[in-house]
């Protein structure tokens, strides 16, 4: 075939720097004794306070204070309160803005964040919710995790929150020194378990409803000479709350693993790190809300006709139900590895250089089997797209008297290749995976990332600083339609239209932060920062495929936020106390809004958008052994300019699947029963209603998707050491307490999901989860 190979050119420059990094740290007379060389002052923690970002460390409340960006830091105690059934997707709803949608239950299936209305990853909704997918970045010890080519990111690939020390959630583009290629939106930062100075095993087992089980460990070897490690591994397995009518389970299972090694110096540190992530699982088809005359639990003969049986629906076969697996099923996988190396180093007592490496490895695979109406052209479905790239970052902080200046560039080198066959081996079609009679396509992106930076940090006395940054990119990508060269003998059609194309784009993007601390507990500040991403690709059509490259334009953010912080570490009642409330205004422009339609194919719409509200985050120790915490969100998002194919402009219409109103609130409190602690903990999640998608209109509906509230409660014992183990730990989760039924995920079919001409019109939706129960039992070793 004459397709480009994976291109490795630049890799031996970048291990090449790499390597000289590495040497300049490896001199013995740099060693540390085991005490000090986890927390070396001058280089971890200090790397945290100049930037803010989660690269060594969770940041401190007085860190975050002194922050001139919206930043909510979701650390232990708030990850204490997440359920033992949860994944990424559930911790980060601790956030304020923070919304999620999905299809199933826990960290085993897939799920979509908006962070202030802006949107990552996916959990099963039809194309026209991903107004603006992907426009959130995602980092793992402070490497990028999404897919070059798409800008997209699963949340099963962190499924084990054991392995996870705090999560950041950055609202806007954020500064320049940390800003990554996707980040209009904000950035999501996973902070994995650092090493330790101390050895220690932990491991964790846990059992639940939907035949919940699972198991982690987390390894800490503590120092020696200067090298510290981690490891962590777990697994989780669940079948689906919804069940077929002939006892598919619909299961799903995911797995995490992590590992990092470090060696710290007087003069820095160095590490090498490794993770990989696989989750795969069923996802069970849409609901409709009510019956439709013409759609049963057996779909269609091939002449379109109704096969009798129940009426496939919430109120006639129930609330949870789900179609036959001989009729329709959806397999989904999701594997991602990754291999990096970060060093710092104090070049003097001024400056310090970072450098960070990485090789990251992506595939998906979705099998799809679909004879709703029976012997289709495209009964099966095979999609195995992948993605791989190799990054390199460079960048210095430079601590001058009365400014702190940081400075460096970076370079992504990926690929991307999106295939996909629909088949069907039977009469009158005989096609094949290798020779599709319907849709089809393999389609590559060669891209080359890079950007230029520079911000300082400027002190205009002890009380206000400003930190203005200025971030020079440009993107290039190869595309390349592989279609005919992949399935020569193909009858169907290519879903990629458009010959080989290359293009490129260079951009600036200012910034400027304000901070001014008005009294030691009380500080004002606002920003400002433009960026920019490349649209999202892939899919059945869309850039480049049906869209020519000399009509595509990077898509631009320009976000201006402003706000007040109150900390307070030891008042009265106000213990760790940290209240933070901010406005914010995005808009939103060049986007290229996909849809895809029932038959495969993707049309585009070209819009802007502007997104603005309230945030408000606060928590407290009030008592020794009380922790509260609560958020709030208040949002509205219209489109500027919308346009689908050339149709209406529906200037002024409602983003869908922005929810007015979001709140969440909870707590826990210690309480000791004799040689027992106990911790009980309850905690709130409310959400507002929000406009549903219109397949239809190719528009937002004026339906909304009704509010609801979710009640989670547990409680957590510390038991005595028994057996040679110590810091035994007992918990019981009971998820939605009151076994509130709702559907977080609703929109209007124009009835090519299942295909029947009475379902035009109806609302489909998908099911959250009733009550459910989580027994955990932990031990350090």
């Amino acid at each position: 075939m004459n397709l480009h190979p994976f291109r490795l050119r630049e890799i031996p420059v970048a291990a090449l720097t790499g390597s000289i990094l590495w040497a300049l740290t490896m001199h013995p007379a740099a060693a540390l004794d085991d005490a000090g060389s986890v927390q070396n002052p001058t280089t971890l923690n200090k790397v945290s306070v100049t930037a803010q970002a989660m690269t060594s460390k969770v940041p401190t409340q007085a860190e975050q204070f002194r922050s001139a960006q919206t930043r909510k830091i979701i650390d232990g105690k708030q990850l204490q309160s997440v359920s033992a059934g949860a994944g990424a997707a559930q911790a980060l709803e601790v956030a304020p803005g923070v919304h999620v949608n999905g299809y199933g239950s826990g960290s085993t299936t897939r799920y979509s964040i908006s962070i202030n209305g802006i949107k990552q990853g996916w959990g099963g909704e039809p194309s026209g919710a991903g107004i603006d997918y992907g426009s959130i970045g995602v980092t793992f010890d402070g490497i990028p995790m999404n897919n070059p080519g798409t800008g997209l990111w699963q949340t099963t690939l962190v499924n084990q929150l054991l392995l996870i020390e705090g999560i950041g959630v950055t609202y806007g583009p954020g500064d320049p020194r940390e800003r990554g290629f996707t980040d209009i939106g904000g950035r999501i930062d996973f902070l994995p378990v650092q090493p330790a100075a101390e050895a220690d095993t932990t491991a964790r087992v846990t059992v639940g409803s939907h035949t919940t089980r699972g198991a982690a460990a987390l390894l800490q070897s503590g120092v020696r000479n200067g090298y510290s490690a981690v490891l962590g591994a777990g697994y989780t397995y669940a079948d689906s709350f919804r069940q077929s009518s002939d006892g598919f389970n619909n299961n799903t299972h995911a797995s995490m693993f992590y590992a990092k090694l470090r060696k710290t110096f007087s003069g820095g540190d160095v590490s090498v790190g490794a993770y990989a992530a696989d989750a795969q699982g069923y996802r069970p088809t849409a609901i409709p809300v009510a019956p439709i005359a013409d759609l049963t639990v057996n779909g269609l003969d091939p002449n379109g006709n109704v096969i009798p049986g129940p009426l496939y629906s919430q109120p006639t076969t129930g609330y949870y139900s789900a179609l036959p697996r001989s009729v329709w099923f959806k397999k989904s996988t999701n594997h991602d590895w990754l291999v990096y190396s970060k060093a710092n180093l104090d070049l003097d007592d001024a400056t310090t250089l970072h450098n960070r490496v990485w090789f990251n490895h992506e595939n998906r695979l979705h099998d799809h089997y679909n004879d709703f109406v029976q012997n289709p052209a495209n009964l099966y479905e095979y999609n195995n797209p992948f993605s791989r790239e190799f990054g390199d970052k460079l960048y210095a902080d430079i601590r001058l008297p009365g400014n702190t200046l940081s400075t460096g560039v970076w370079y992504i080198d990926s690929t991307y290749d999106t295939r996909q066959s629909f088949y069907n081996p039977n009469a009158p079609y005989f096609g094949s995976r290798q020779a599709p009679n319907a849709k089809y396509r393999d389609d590559y992106w060669y891209q080359d990332k890079a950007a230029a930076f520079v911000q300082d940090k400027i002190a205009l006395g002890d009380a206000f600083y400003l930190l203005p940054g200025l971030r020079a990119i440009r993107y290039a990508t190869d595309y390349v339609n592989g279609g005919a060269a992949r399935f020569p003998n193909a009858t169907g059609k290519n879903q990629g239209q458009l010959p080989n194309a290359r293009n490129s784009f260079s951009k600036l993007e200012p910034s400027l932060d304000a901070h001014w601390t008005l009294t030691p507990s009380v500080a004002l500040y606002a920003n400002y920062a433009q960026a920019y991403k490349e649209p999202q690709n892939g899919g059945g059509g869309g850039p480049y495929q049906s869209i020519e490259a000399s009509s595509i334009q990077l898509e631009r953010g320009h976000e201006l936020q402003g706000g007040v912080k109150w900390h307070v570490a030891d008042d009265g009642y106000l213990h760790d106390f940290l209240l933070e409330a901010n406005l914010y205004r995005l808009d939103f422009g060049n986007q290229i809004i996909g849809h895809t339609l029932a038959n495969g194919d993707t049309i585009s719409a070209f819009g802007s958008s502007v997104y603005r509200g309230l945030n408000l985050s606060v928590a407290d120790s009030p008592l020794q052994n009380l922790y509260l915490f609560a958020n709030l969100s208040r949002e509205q998002a219209h489109f500027s300019h919308y346009q689908p194919d050339g149709g209406p402009d529906y200037n002024g219409l409602a983003v869908a699947y922005v929810p007015d109103t979001t709140l969440n609130l909870g707590g826990y409190y210690d309480l000791r029963l004799g040689s027992v602690v106990a911790e009980p903990r309850l905690t709130v999640q409310y959400t507002g209603k929000q406009h549903m998608f219109d397949d239809v209109l190719n528009a937002t509906s004026s339906r909304f998707v009704p509010s609801y509230t979710v009640v989670d409660a547990g409680v957590k014992f510390d038991l005595p050491t028994a057996l040679g183990l110590h810091g035994l730990e007992l918990g019981v989760d009971v998820d939605n307490l009151f076994d509130r039924k709702y559907n977080p995920f609703e929109w209007v079919s124009a009835g090519g999901y299942f295909g029947t001409p009475d379902s035009v019109g109806a609302v489909l939706a998908y099911p959250a989860a009733g009550r459910s129960y989580f027994v955990t039992l932990s031990a350090h070793i």
